[in-house]
């Protein structure tokens, strides 16, 4: 009772004709390919523990579409990979700009920042269109001090992948830390209009405006940042400057103490603890701000601002002595600052 059937096959290799024919099967043989549709996994009424094939109809026969599915399979097997399309080479150049970031990234780790620089010049050089490359070369740059270059080279990274919202935010954050705030607000709307819950890009735009003295603009635009990061440290410090500067001392102080309570005892940010201080000063606790601002001035190098604030507070505090040294330690870390030569006058000492 052998039924022939001929189906044509249409394959990316040409034109396939597949014969196929009913056999019976043994009972102890079950079918590969059942002639019902058999869930998957997720699908309602799936199990995963039961077995994917089943067994077909008590016929034991395998249907003309199965057999067609055996053609096809046997015709795919014996052609190898000609049907498929052959793989892709890829450029000399692309391979060799890899492998010399690759290279770079290793000297990064290694801290040989020389090296590195060379490596990623290099790696641009011999594929110039790479965006990753060139966004490797530009933090290295940008790390050495080469602040223009940098910006030029994560700028053209852009361009050759202006889908990639991480360098336009990138690209803002270094205009930004230039003192370019405008550039930099440009740089955050292209990253809010590729990805419109990038924490990172609405960070960057509050930040942008609290630059510019837009603090309202600032102000939602981070607390939008913080929907979608609440944790974010640089978003929270930006805020507790930002009330620091609208004059709202106790909102300052919450915030700021909300980014230190992110860091372990002795690891706090010297910034943080400098809005802190601030802020307890502005409230009129002298005693706590004192310790704030004398922490903050030992976290990190001298700062002249973190030093004036001090002084202040511990010659309103009657400690003259302290304030001086203070005000000579500002004067010492700025030769210009006149607000600690007043502080000294008033003191009755400028030596």
């Amino acid at each position: 009772r052998g039924e022939l059937a001929s189906r044509v096959v249409t394959t990316g290799a040409g034109i396939v004709v597949g014969w196929a024919g009913r056999y019976a099967l043994p009972p102890d043989v079950p079918a590969v390919f059942p002639s019902s549709p058999v869930p998957r996994f997720g699908d309602a009424g799936a199990e995963p523990s039961k077995h994917v094939c089943t067994r077909t109809p008590s016929s034991r026969r395998i249907g003309p579409q199965p057999a067609l599915r055996f053609a096809v399979i046997f015709v795919l097997c014996s052609s190898g990979c000609s049907i498929l399309g052959k793989p892709s080479v890829v450029p000399e150049s692309v391979v060799a700009c890899r492998d010399l970031s690759r290279q770079g990234c290793a000297a990064v780790e290694l801290g040989e920042w020389q090296q590195a620089e060379r490596l990623f010049r290099e790696a641009v050089e011999s594929s110039p269109v790479d965006a990753e490359a060139r966004r490797q070369l530009a933090e290295v740059l940008w790390r050495r001090g080469a602040r223009i270059d940098a910006v030029r080279q994560i700028e053209m990274a852009y361009r050759l992948a202006p889908e990639d919202g991480t360098l336009a935010v990138r690209a803002g954050e270094m205009r930004l830390a230039q003192g370019d705030s405008r550039p930099a607000i440009g740089w955050a709307n292209r990253a809010i209009g590729l990805d419109a819950e990038s924490a990172a890009a609405w960070a960057l735009r509050g930040r942008a405006l609290l630059a510019a003295g837009e603090l309202d603009r600032a102000l939602a635009d981070l607390h939008r940042a913080l929907g979608y990061a609440p944790d974010h440290r640089d978003v929270l410090e930006s805020l507790a400057k930002l009330h620091h500067l609208a004059g709202r001392p106790q909102r300052c102080l919450t915030t700021a103490q909300q980014l230190l309570d992110q860091f372990s005892p002795g690891e706090e940010p010297q910034e943080a603890l400098f809005l802190e201080g601030q802020a307890l000063a502005a409230l009129g606790r002298d005693r706590d701000a004192a310790h704030s601002l004398t922490t903050a001035a030992l976290r990190g190098p001298p700062r002249a601002d973190i030093l004036i604030a001090l002084a202040e507070v511990e010659h309103r505090r009657g400690r003259s002595d302290v304030a001086a040294v203070a005000a000579r330690s500002a004067l010492a870390a700025d030769a210009n600052c006149t607000t600690a030569i007043a502080i000294l006058a008033e003191l009755g000492g400028t030596d």
